[in-house]
């Protein structure tokens, strides 16, 4: 019996070192591209060789990445590695708390069968310039189960080795024991009316006990699947039986803004929406030169059907998976002269939505223009021009896109329960609206 105790305690030991429990302190690592950095449980990528990352339910891939515990519909992870050869590839899942911390949890309390697995779908690319390695996975698997809702995060590393992360992803597991009813309008205040868009919405538990409401219920808003603006601070306006009610005038309100650009460069044999043109250099790599953009922040609202900032990777020569080329796409903003402080940055669901390296401007005097240029799959993306000064969350969205209440935005009501008899935070309820109604 000692052995198996002393076995049982080395896999424990072990899973919890790969997983990162919330006792120990942030992974860091250093690799060939990066200065050293901390595994986050947040959408990164760790390692420049990895390329559009997507996660979300089979067959929608434009929808958040929500499971519904004991559902048949999984999610679906894939990626792109432009090394070109063939990895060891392990995941694995952390169950985080409302604030997407480690919760308390042992990977044994929510996960059933192994504790990691390998991914062990992949393909070389075909006739692609350059050539990368395409992964993808479905999830949860016959190797692993989840089995309590929540807020996770999906580790990818490399060799089965915590101190060779590839990327982390956020993603839910819901259990429906609550109704959301939800709509979004203009803004009530009368200063707020003409640029932001107000969620109000209550929550019906019905059967569902729930102790103290007050304490006991969480709440986050996400508009477009960001993470850096969610309201998560919202409390009850009224309690009454098994409904309660949040409806503020000021505390739920979120800048409109502006439709998303579109980028559109499914096809690189012809110049398509808002492409100039198109040309290859000597070492074969595809060169995608955007028409100039415009500064939106002045301009009257036009309507535009835009995918919320979100992404799809298509080609009009074969498999988008792995016969989707690479192309360097070059960006030009003009502007008199560059921004009284911050940083600008082209930002969408391709670079989560935060403000990367690859994907900052830097400003051309002699021509007046923010220049950019990164790289990108081909298919259709939306994306904006943000101003992030350090240390700022959230950005700025309005600078170059302004910000109107009429703009059509999605937004997502997370509803979790943390009571009596369970240590950690249940995610009991969850709906989508969009703000293409109007009306007070």
């Amino acid at each position: 019996m000692f052995s198996c105790l002393l076995h049982r305690l080395i896999h424990l030991r072990a899973i919890a070192a790969f997983v990162g429990l919330a006792t120990a302190p942030l992974l860091t690592f250093a690799d060939e591209d990066y200065a050293t950095v901390s595994v986050q449980m947040a959408n990164r990528v760790y390692r420049s060789s990895i390329k559009t990352v997507e996660l979300h339910p089979q067959d929608a891939e434009m929808q958040a990445p929500i499971y519904e515990l004991g559902s048949d519909i999984r999610l679906f992870l894939a990626f792109d590695d432009l090394d070109g050869d063939v990895k060891n590839f392990t995941y694995t899942f952390v169950h985080c708390d409302f604030n997407w911390n480690p919760s308390n949890l042992m990977p044994l309390d929510y996960l059933s069968g192994f504790p990691e697995d390998q991914i062990t779908s992949w393909t070389n690319s075909y006739n692609t310039s350059p050539q990368y390695t395409h992964y993808k996975l479905f999830f949860p698997g016959p190797n692993i189960t989840i089995t309590k809702s929540g807020n996770y995060v999906l580790k990818v590393c490399e060799d089965n080795n915590p101190d060779k992360p590839v990327l982390t992803r956020r993603f839910f597991v819901v259990e429906k024991r609550v109704f959301i009813n939800a709509n979004c309008h203009a803004a009530t205040a009368v200063a707020d009316r003409s640029y932001k868009q107000e969620v109000d919405f209550e929550i019906s538990f019905g059967d569902y006990p729930v102790q103290n409401p007050i304490d006991d219920i969480m709440v986050a808003i996400l508009q477009n699947q960001r993470f850096d603006n969610a309201l998560t601070t919202l409390k009850p306006m009224y309690v009454k039986n098994n409904l309660i009610t949040y409806d503020y005038d000021d505390q739920n309100v979120f800048n409109g803004g502006s439709e998303f650009r579109e980028m559109d460069i499914k096809n690189l044999q012809m110049t398509s929406l808002r492409v100039n043109y198109i040309n290859r250099d000597e070492k074969k790599q595809w060169h995608v030169y955007m028409q100039n953009d415009e500064n939106k922040a002045f301009k009257r609202y036009s309507s535009m059907r835009d995918i919320n900032g979100q992404f799809v990777v298509r080609t009009m020569q074969g498999d988008p998976a792995t016969e989707a080329d690479y192309a360097m796409v070059h960006f030009s903003l003009p502007c008199d002269k560059p921004v009284a402080s911050g940083e600008v940055y082209v930002v969408g669901a391709f670079s989560g939505f935060v403000c990367l390296p690859e994907y900052r401007m830097t400003f051309d005097a002699t021509a007046g223009m923010y220049r950019g240029q990164a790289l990108f799959k081909q298919g259709y993306y939306n994306y904006r021009y943000v101003v992030k000064n350090p240390g700022d969350d959230p950005y700025d969205e309005t600078v170059f896109e302004g910000n109107r209440f009429e703009t059509e935005n999605s937004y997502l009501i997370f509803v979790y329960n943390r009571g009596i008899g369970f240590f950690y935070d249940k995610l009991v309820g969850v709906t989508q609206i969009f703000s293409n109604s109007f009306s007070r």
